[in-house]
């Protein structure tokens, strides 16, 4: 756990010195809570099976009960965010251990929740997460859950959020019983400013043209969709308004 301003000067070096670095930022605290995973040469425990893992996935302990029964009375309760925050940052960060990479890489969420994620240039990724804070603040938005950062290397796939370029993703989450009009118009108008690319499984409102403007290849991807699928049996409504 950091505080905000020393992680944004150190974030740069995070990021090359750990093969994956990323951080949780409740936005009415003051600290950001990081997340490094690397190699490891240390022995690990037995490898969990399948079945292990669909139970600790699937578990619910007391600390998610209290975060649920939290998020569901902040809307109700504004004055509990900055004490919230903290709280809940301050109980986020454990301690470092050794598991093979099926059983680190993924992360239980038995608390449920609507996402929506953008991926901006790499180098513009502080400044946009930094706004959002501040209009989150200024706006008094009100969630209980971390906005999460992290940063991807370009690639090739042409619609990959990181196609062509170097990139910083920037992850808000909102309770499933509280309504994410407020947090996610706000984000999504400040995603747009900075040419943000939405995360194809998770919530956006982008539209087919706007698409076409932020993925180079967009069009050639949609030609080779008609001409694989030309009766359109692998759409649905939602995919077939970005990509008939």
């Amino acid at each position: 756990m950091l505080p905000i301003g020393e992680l944004f000067r150190r974030l740069d070096g995070l990021v090359a010195d750990n093969r994956h670095f990323e951080f949780f930022w409740f936005p009415y605290s003051d600290v950001g809570v990081c997340k490094v995973l690397n190699e490891s040469d240390e022995d690990a425990p037995e490898p969990r099976s399948a079945e292990e893992m669909r139970v600790r996935g699937e578990k619910s302990g007391s600390d998610e009960r209290a975060f649920a029964a939290i998020n569901a009375v902040l809307p109700y309760a504004p004055f509990l965010l900055r004490p919230a925050h903290r709280l809940f940052s301050s109980l986020m960060p454990g301690p470092g251990r050794v598991r093979w990479s099926h059983e680190i890489f993924p992360s239980p969420r038995t608390v449920r929740f609507n996402e929506m994620e953008y991926a901006v240039a790499y180098e513009k990724g502080p400044d946009v997460l930094r706004e959002i804070v501040d209009t989150v603040r200024k706006t008094r938005i009100n969630t209980g859950f971390p906005i999460e950062y992290r940063s991807v290397a370009a690639d090739d796939v042409w619609l990959s959020p990181f196609y062509g370029r170097e990139s910083a993703t920037i992850a808000v989450h909102q309770y499933h019983r509280v309504d994410t009009a407020r947090l996610f118009d706000a984000c999504e108008a400040i995603f747009r400013r900075h040419a943000g690319r939405p995360h194809w499984g998770k919530r956006h409102t982008r539209t087919a043209d706007e698409l076409a403007q932020l993925y180079p290849q967009f069009d050639a991807f949609r030609a080779v969709r008609r001409k694989l699928d030309p009766a359109g049996k692998f759409l649905n409504a939602h995919l077939a308004a970005m990509f008939a």
